[in-house]
């Protein structure tokens, strides 16, 4: 499988949000420059 983040261990899951309709979710490790970057 395809590293999701290059800087962590992220994981993902897919999500229904209507019949037909499906979203990816990417959940980032604590650790993750990237996601830290982006929350101050």
């Amino acid at each position: 499988m395809k590293r999701l983040c290059p800087d962590c261990l992220a994981t993902s899951r897919v999500i229904e949000v209507s019949p037909g309709v499906t979203i990816l979710q990417i959940q980032h490790d604590a650790t993750c420059p990237w996601l830290n970057e982006r929350s101050n």
